[in-house]
C-alpha cells in the first residue's frame, strides 16, 4: 500500500564502504549496548534503462545515503527509557553534523550465534533487510536468541516513532506537504539494528546488521518498521546485469579534465588548413591510442634537422615548418578560430569498459570519504596529544634518574670515606 503510508517506501538504503565499516567499529568497540545518530539524505531517482529484450523503462524510486554517523558512549543518549525524546540533547548532538538526520542505530551484543548461515563469509547482502557476514542473515529458518534480537523493541519503536513525528512536524512547519504523501518525498526516518557475537572461543565473529524504515499510517496513524536493503557502495564495475549503461549527465569518470579541446566535439572550419587539423590529433589532446596515422606523422628527419640560421624563411617539411610546430613537439599549441571560447563543448566521452556511474552514489561516496578524514584528523591529534604527554613522562623520568645518579654517587662517596676511616 504505498499511498496508505507516508514517508514513500524507500528501494535501498546506501552507505560507502569505509564509512559501514567504520560504523560497525565504533558501536562494537566497546562491548557493550550502546546507540548513536544517522545523517544523510532521501534521493528521488529516476533512471531509464534500455534492454536488449525491451524498450526503454523509466523507473523513479527514492532512496537513503547514509553519509556520516555519531556514536555514543552507552544508551539512552538522547532519549529517556520510556522512549521518549530529550530535544536539549538530540539538537546538542546533531549540531556539527555535515548532514540533516537521518535515523539513529542501537547495538546490542548477540548472546549467541545463529547454526545456519555458514562462519565466515564474506560481507553481503543477507535478506531483505540486513547486511552481514556469512551467518548474519536475516532469514526466519534460524531459531537461536541472535535472530530473535535483531528485531526493534518495544523502546526501539517509541524511539522511532518519536523521530518520525519529529520529522513530519518539521516538514508540516516549513511547508513540505507532509499529508498525504503525494508530493515530493520528505526525509526518511530510519533504524538501523547492529549486533555481533563470537562463537568457536573467539575464533568466528558475527556481524548482524538490519535497517527498517519507519512510516506511519494518516487515518490510523500507526507506526509501520519496514524492513529495507542496505547496500554498501564501493567504486568497481557493475558485471553481470544485461543492460546496457544508463544515459546521463555523469560520464566517463575515467576519462582526464584536460580533454576539453577534444576534436571530436570541435567542427572543423573552411577557413583553416587540412594541416592545422591534424595538428589537434597528432598533439593527443582528447584523441583515442590508435588515432595517429603515419600519413600525417612527422619523419625523423623533420624531428631532427638542425634549426635554419637568423632571417631565413622555414621550408616545408624541416625545423619549423607547420608539420614541426605540433603540439607536445616542444611548441605551444596555437589558438585557432575553432578552439574560440564561443564554440560549445561536449562533456568527454564515457569510457568503454567502465560504465556512468550514479550521481548519488558518488555524492555519498564523497560524504563518507569527509566524514572518514575527518574522523582519522580527529584520531590523529588524539594521538600527537598522547605522544606529547608521553615526551614529558620521559623527560621527567630522565630527571628523576639523574637525581638517582646523583644520590647514588653520594653514598658511594660517603662509603669510601667510611671505608678509609676505619
Amino acid at each position: 500500500m504505498p499511498g496508505d503510508t507516508y514517508p514513500p517506501r524507500l528501494a535501498c538504503v546506501t552507505s560507502s564502504g569505509p564509512g559501514l565499516a567504520s560504523l560497525i567499529y565504533s558501536v562494537t568497540a566497546g562491548g557493550a549496548p550502546c546507540d548513536g545518530l544517522l545523517f544523510g539524505d532521501t534521493i528521488t531517482m529516476t533512471t531509464s534503462h534500455m534492454r536488449d529484450d525491451d524498450d526503454t523503462a523509466t523507473v523513479t524510486e527514492c532512496r537513503a545515503a547514509i553519509s556520516s554517523a555519531l556514536c555514543c558512549a552507552g544508551p539512552c543518549s538522547f532519549y529517556d527509557c520510556a522512549g521518549q525524546l530529550a530535544e536539549s540533547a538530540l539538537e546538542e548532538l546533531s549540531r556539527q553534523q555535515p548532514g540533516p538526520l537521518l535515523g539513529w542505530v542501537s547495538y546490542r551484543p548477540l548472546l549467541a550465534v545463529p547454526a545456519a548461515g555458514g562462519g565466515g563469509g564474506s560481507t553481503g547482502a543477507s535478506g531483505p533487510g540486513g547486511v552481514g557476514g556469512g551467518s548474519s542473515n536475516n532469514s526466519s529458518s534460524s531459531g537461536s536468541s541472535a535472530t530473535a534480537l535483531m528485531r526493534p523493541s518495544m523502546r526501539e519503536a517509541a524511539v522511532t516513532q518519536a523521530l518520525l513525528r519529529r520529522q513530519l512536524a518539521r516538514e508540516a512547519a516549513v511547508g513540505a506537504g507532509a499529508g498525504a504523501g503525494g508530493g515530493a518525498a520528505g526525509q526518511a526516518v530510519l533504524l538501523l539494528l547492529v549486533g555481533s557475537g563470537a562463537d568457536h572461543n573467539g575464533a568466528t565473529v558475527t556481524w548482524q546488521l538490519r535497517c527498517f524504515q519507519a512510516r506511519q499510517a494518516p487515518s490510523s496513524g500507526e507506526l509501520q518498521l519496514t524492513p529495507v536493503p542496505l547496500t554498501a557502495l564501493n567504486l568497481g564495475g557493475h558485471t553481470g546485469q544485461g543492460a546496457y549503461s544508463e544515459l546521463h549527465a555523469a560520464l566517463g569518470i575515467s576519462a582526464s579534465t584536460t580533454t576539453a579541446l577534444s576534436t571530436a566535439s570541435i567542427p572543423a572550419s573552411a577557413s583553416i588548413p587540412r594541416q592545422a587539423s591534424a595538428t589537434a590529433e597528432l598533439g593527443g589532446v582528447g584523441s583515442r591510442p590508435g588515432s595517429i596515422s603515419s600519413a600525417n606523422a612527422p619523419s625523423p628527419a623533420q624531428l631532427s634537422s638542425p634549426p635554419p640560421p637568423p632571417g631565413a624563411a622555414p621550408q616545408a617539411g624541416v625545423y619549423g615548418s607547420p608539420a614541426a610546430s605540433l603540439p607536445g613537439l616542444g611548441s605551444p599549441p596555437q589558438r585557432t578560430a575553432s578552439q574560440s571560447s564561443a564554440t560549445p563543448l561536449a562533456p568527454p566521452a564515457p569510457h568503454p569498459l567502465m560504465p556512468a556511474l550514479d550521481p548519488g552514489a558518488l555524492a555519498a561516496l564523497a560524504a563518507g570519504s569527509r566524514a572518514q578524514v575527518g574522523a582519522v584528523k580527529h584520531h590523529c591529534e588524539a594521538l600527537l596529544v598522547g605522544l606529547h604527554e608521553l615526551c614529558g613522562q620521559a623527560v621527567a623520568g630522565e630527571a628523576a634518574l639523574e637525581r638517582l645518579r646523583a644520590r647514588r654517587d653520594a653514598l658511594l662517596a660517603h662509603l669510601a670515606s667510611s671505608g678509609q676511616r676505619g
